[in-house]
């Protein structure tokens, strides 16, 4: 359950940083499916208890995953 709520809170931080680029794959506010599939899959390493200064996985990666599973 730990994994499942830290992906979450990524997902939180991407939008946050990176809320533009997120646009598309949002309806009515929420997120598409297709944006959870791949937050669940992406390699992310775990962050320490001290302040991270990037997320902990490839952003761009990220996208283009997400761009390849909506066609």
């Amino acid at each position: 359950m730990r994994a499942i709520g830290y992906r979450c809170t990524m997902l939180s931080l991407l939008e946050y940083f990176e809320g533009d680029r997120l646009a598309a794959w949002k309806e009515s506010g929420q997120f598409q499916e297709g944006v959870f599939k791949v937050a669940a899959t992406i390699p992310m390493t775990w962050i320490a208890e001290e302040l991270a200064t990037s997320l902990p996985f490839d952003v761009d990666a990220f996208f283009a995953e997400l761009r390849r599973s909506s066609v």
